[in-house]
């Protein structure tokens, strides 16, 4: 069972989220909260695979609630679903450890499309925060806070020249695993090639 929990304080915004989820037959479970605080108390009986968490709610913000729930439960997904786009925004959520970053005003089926991706190991992204993004790494050399261990040493290996088997080989994991680094890489840059994922990374320096 596939499940989903919705943190957003405005109440027509979260009726309409669930509304969206619920359409979805692959997802059946879903439960909304008005605040950080009432979502952190469901996790003592109530797990979701993924949450879309607004980052500007009353008490506890969305990010807080994304860093200290990703030490406690680190199979949570967070998806990042708000009005905010300020470079400041986006390193916090990332680096608080959200999956993903999507803007208010996202169409039903991409959110749909990218709650899928996220469970299938990708970040998905609004395309302005994919730019942003770059931005961040440019201005503040953050690009450890943005990728994971495993990403990053994925990312050098495209840059060695390694094949997927080599780089599998080197670090002990399976070519599949490799694969997943890497579709989640080209998520969070919005490029599908290794000749764009290097030039954006190592030509923001």
């Amino acid at each position: 069972m596939f499940s989903v929990a919705i943190v957003e304080d405005n109440e027509i915004m979260r009726n309409l989220l669930v509304e969206v989820l619920k359409s979805e037959p692959q997802i059946q479970h879903v439960q909304a909260f008005g605040s950080a605080e009432t979502y952190i108390h469901s996790l003592q009986e109530f797990l979701p695979d993924l949450v879309l968490m607004d980052i500007g709610l009353p008490g506890m913000s969305g990010v807080e609630t994304i860093k200290q729930m990703k030490s406690q439960h680190p199979t949570i997904q967070y998806i990042v679903f708000t009005l905010h786009d300020s470079h400041e925004h986006v390193f916090d959520a990332l680096s608080a450890g959200a999956t993903g970053y999507l803007l208010k005003g996202t169409e039903k089926d991409k959110i749909l499309e990218s709650i899928f991706l996220a469970k299938n190991g990708g970040s998905p992204m609004s395309s302005s925060i994919a730019r942003k993004m770059v931005e961040i790494m440019r201005q503040k050399n953050v690009l450890p806070d943005i990728l994971s261990q495993r990403e990053q040493e994925v990312i050098l290996g495209l840059k060695e020249g390694l094949s997927y088997q080599q780089i599998a080989e080197k670090h002990k994991i399976s070519v599949h695993t490799v694969r997943t680094h890497i579709r989640s890489i080209y998520e969070k840059f919005q490029v599908h090639s290794r000749t764009e994922v290097l030039n954006k990374i190592f030509k923001s320096y």
